[in-house]
């Protein structure tokens, strides 16, 4: 069944984390830079091998369709989401509060 997850996250500046999507594994680093306030999201294949790197995490905006051409790249879409319907990016201590980043599995964009 397909479904939207929610990626988890933590209240840390600088991270990395193991998870499955679409039945593959990858690595997924949150990064948040102060001097921009703002995240940044690197996703690298089970291996470690990059994909995408220092992309900065913007509300509604999807994060992997213009790279649908890279091998490797996640099948479905990751994008954060403002439960505050404000729109508002991200800043310290939000991401996992007010900001959620969430996994749109391929399956669920193909019905759209």
């Amino acid at each position: 069944m397909a479904m939207v997850l929610e990626i988890p996250t933590t209240e840390l500046a600088d991270y990395e984390e193991q998870v499955t999507l679409d039945g593959l594994l990858y690595t997924l680093r949150f990064r948040f830079n102060p001097r921009c306030d703002a995240w940044f999201l690197d996703i690298s294949d089970g291996d470690g091998a990059p994909i995408v790197m220092g992309r900065k995490l913007v509300v509604d905006f999807p994060f992997t369709a213009q790279h649908g051409h890279r091998e490797g790249i996640v099948q479905g879409e990751i994008f954060v989401y403002d439960t505050s319907l404000r729109k508002i990016d991200p800043r310290f201590g939000e991401l996992g509060e007010r900001v959620l980043a969430l996994y749109l599995e391929r399956a669920e964009i193909e019905t759209l």
